[in-house]
């Protein structure tokens, strides 16, 4: 279920140009009804599609339809961003213009306690295409498997993709969409900082 830990890490970002799309997948509890009260909160920054369960990977691709931003950027129900995220994500994409950019995340309890941290670099590294063997090699290794460590440029989503034969798939989702990503993009760079913070 969305929680109000959740949405506060994106209405708190200290950079205020931002569009928040809420997917409501089948859900079977409250979480419709919170999503639209969110919304009613701020309708002009936060939208909610409601459809029938599709599992992960087409609820994140209904999101990424939809976005009107020059980049995505991705967040579970359940985890949250620190405040600072947004910010200075802009500025690196001032500063680089990459197709994608990774860092690191934190896995927290449920009091916001630090269990464990991954940053997948001592220094900022930026790869473009020419040497992108160091990129599907962490790919490949589940290095960067999830989708809520990075951002991308939308331009880099394949709408036209057919991923029918991966409807239900329930582990590794992630991995499908960030290799198409990878696929398509031509500059990637890896930040040696955290801003998600996994529950």
């Amino acid at each position: 279920m969305l929680n109000n830990r959740c949405h506060a890490s994106v209405v708190e970002q200290t950079y205020e140009s931002w569009e928040l799309i809420l997917v409501d997948d089948g859900s079977t509890d409250a979480s419709g009804v919170l999503c639209d009260t969110y919304h009613n909160t701020h309708p002009d920054k936060i939208r909610v599609v409601h459809q029938e369960n599709a599992g992960v990977l087409y609820a994140r691709r209904a999101g990424m339809e939809r976005a009107t931003g020059e980049y995505l950027c991705f967040l579970d129900s359940d985890d949250y961003w620190d405040s600072s995220f947004l910010g200075e994500i802009d500025e690196y994409v001032e500063e680089y213009n990459p197709d994608m950019i990774r860092f690191g995340y934190r896995s927290v309890d449920r009091f916001g306690n630090v269990i464990a941290e991954y940053i997948p670099v001592q220094n900022i590294q930026y790869i473009e295409r020419p040497h992108f063997q160091n990129v599907y090699t962490q790919l490949m290794q589940g290095v960067f498997s999830s989708l809520c460590t990075g951002i991308v440029r939308k331009d880099l989503l394949d709408l036209e993709g057919d991923y029918s034969q991966y409807q239900r798939v329930f582990k590794g989702e992630d991995f499908l969409q960030n290799l198409a990503f990878v696929d398509n993009a031509s500059s990637v760079l890896f930040v040696p900082k955290s801003y998600y913070n996994y529950l």
